[in-house]
């Protein structure tokens, strides 16, 4: 994660330091947040990828999990274990906690950007440009 921090960490600051520009259009923010989001996505779909960097820097080979013991919710009446879904410890981290992370990040500069779009929808016809 500290790997997918760096870069991430890194890309928002250098746009960051672009958005708080005092001479910017409109048209530009919304560039820089398509390219962020963008990014993102690149991020999300880049696991393997920072899983392989990771496992470097921290010289393990294996998930935590699988060294651990199992551990048995216990069941209600008349529940089995078969509706139980049976992940692997790296596609828990990856389903439960990259991926989660991933999408709330995403979902956030959309709704940023959606914001800048309705302006920009808004007086777009003063200054004769769409994005």
């Amino acid at each position: 994660m500290v790997s997918v921090w760096s870069d991430v960490l890194e890309r928002f600051n250098v746009t960051s330091k672009k958005l708080q520009e005092v001479k910017i259009d409109l048209k530009t923010v919304l560039s820089l947040y398509n390219s962020l989001i963008k990014y993102s996505e690149e991020l999300r779909n880049n696991f393997d990828l920072y899983e392989k960097k990771g496992f470097e820097k921290c010289g393990i080979k294996e998930y935590k999990d699988i060294s651990s013991r199992k551990k048995k919710r216990k069941l209600a009446f008349g529940e089995t274990r078969d509706a139980e879904a049976k992940l692997t410890p790296r596609d828990k981290f990856r389903s439960q906690i990259y991926i989660s992370i991933m999408d709330s990040l995403i979902f956030e500069l959309n709704k940023r950007m959606s914001a800048y779009e309705e302006i920009n929808k808004k007086i777009s016809f003063f200054f004769g440009f769409k994005y």
